[in-house]
């Protein structure tokens, strides 16, 4: 399997704008859903319903909201960094900062799996640094995620 850093592009990494747990998911989703040609309807109502589960805020600032749909192929990624934090429901009652939806192919639960593996690795391991980030956070990420 390729690095996360190959699931990751300069299209697929953005500043959220967002300041609520609903508007960060959808800004997420319709980036995700223009990068990965899906209906960003069907891609948001997913991760609602994953959300609705449990919260995939896993602490020290990181979620990572994720869901298999039978529309997609191959896993893909969008990372989504919110300065100010966002109150997310996270285990930890911290706010989160950074955001890694993962997408992946309802049939291919082992390479879902196995991003998200990587995928904890990598916010666990580089989240401080990218929360932190003022330079460019698209060449930061890209750099960071090269060992996952």
């Amino acid at each position: 399997m390729a690095a996360l850093s190959k699931l990751l592009a300069e299209s697929r990494v953005l500043e959220l704008e967002s300041s609520d747990r609903e508007a960060v998911l959808e800004e997420l989703c319709q980036r995700a859903a223009r990068v990965m040609d899906l209906d960003a309807a069907t891609l948001l109502a997913a991760v609602h319903e994953r959300e609705a589960l449990s919260s995939t805020g896993f602490g020290e600032g990181l979620a990572m909201p994720h869901v298999r749909l039978r529309e997609v192929k191959d896993v893909q990624v969008v990372f989504g960094r919110a300065r100010a934090g966002v109150e997310f429901g996270a285990l930890d009652g911290a706010p989160v900062h950074l955001f890694l939806l993962v997408v992946g192919a309802e049939a291919d639960r082992g390479s879902y799996q196995k991003v998200m593996a990587r995928a904890a690795r990598f916010l666990k391991g580089e989240g401080s640094g990218l929360v932190g980030c003022d330079g460019d956070l698209i060449e930061a990420v890209l750099a960071a995620s090269e060992s996952y």
